[in-house]
């Protein structure tokens, strides 16, 4: 329970279990690192911890506050995430205003969290660095986001960053198998393509999951016109996850026609294909750029059919 619960992160979970025993708190926090590590998850337990009825410095759990925080049923605590278009807008951050301006009725600390802080409109930023020139008392605001960079630096000057790494192979093992039965095999594959994200780790293990990869790799071995077939066949348009798969079968493709096994992530499937370095990089550029057209909301077949057409 409490800090304890969160696998790796020695050094933020230091600061944040320090701040909650001197109760000497920012007015706003900057979580940054890749996806999948435990910001989330540390951002709720160190409300927790500030607010908690059993605990001086830790998240009990068990009582109602701590309880009603975990469940996002306390008036004194939101979250918000991206809204139209997956952006954060205006509106939004107008109601956060409107809120923090009252007075905390139930916790000790009124606490938000901003989830996927980069993507703040340029007039939602704006409208945020206002509330944080002048916070309100006894409030935190907590910003989480993979791209720091993409933040006004403004807001991130006005934020104590906390930085969150990638989880350790041994760190994503113990929290697996604290959730599912997983052989040595699953765990090998899963430890090398996860990169240190428990989220697409414990993904990677759904069924639906390895069904789409076997599915990418018959792609990925097709001529065109086999290609072409598989996408026509296919009702599943999981796009990102396709190219995640493609990426990695290109660099095993070529792992294995240089003779170094153990670069092949995926020991899953035979490489029919030996592609040179020259091939693979080409393969790269154009999976990034399917990557791109993606986020730009290009019709997931349209980008399928791409594919067909341009990869090696």
């Amino acid at each position: 329970m409490g800090f304890s619960s969160i696998v790796g992160q020695e050094v933020a979970k230091r600061i944040l279990i320090a701040q909650s025993k001197t109760q000497k708190v920012a007015n706003a926090y900057l979580f940054y690192g890749p996806r999948g590590v435990g910001k989330m998850l540390t951002a709720k337990t160190f409300i927790k911890a500030l607010n908690c009825e059993q605990s001086d410095y830790d998240a009990c759990d068990t009582c109602a506050t701590c309880k009603s925080i975990e469940e996002q049923k306390n008036p004194d605590f939101d979250i918000i995430f991206p809204g139209e278009k997956g952006r954060i807008l205006i509106d939004q951050i107008r109601e956060l205003k409107k809120r923090a301006s009252y007075r905390s009725i139930w916790l000790n600390y009124r606490a938000t969290i901003i989830r996927k802080a980069d993507t703040l409109m340029e007039e939602a930023a704006n409208a945020f660095l206002k509330i944080l020139e002048e916070p309100p008392p006894r409030t935190i605001f907590i910003l989480i986001t993979q791209k720091p960079y993409a933040l006004l630096p403004t807001i991130r000057s006005r934020c104590q960053a906390i930085r969150f790494r990638r989880l350790q192979e041994q760190e994503i093992k113990k929290i697996i198998t604290s959730m599912v039965d997983i052989t040595s095999q699953d765990f090998e594959y899963v430890s090398q393509l996860a990169n240190g994200d428990i989220t697409h780790a414990l993904k990677l293990l759904e069924p639906e999951e390895r069904e789409l990869r076997i599915k990418t790799f018959e792609f990925f071995q097709a001529n065109p016109l086999g290609r072409l077939h598989k996408v026509q066949e296919s009702k599943i348009l999981e796009v990102e996850a396709i190219l995640f798969y493609l990426e990695s079968f290109y660099m095993d493709s070529f792992s294995n026609k240089i003779g170094v096994s153990k670069l092949i992530k995926d020991k899953d499937f035979e490489f029919e294909k030996s592609l040179p370095l020259e091939e693979v990089s080409k393969a790269v550029s154009i999976c990034e750029g399917a990557f791109r057209a993606l986020r730009q909301n290009v019709h997931k077949k349209l980008i399928l059919y791409q594919l067909i057409k341009e990869l090696p």
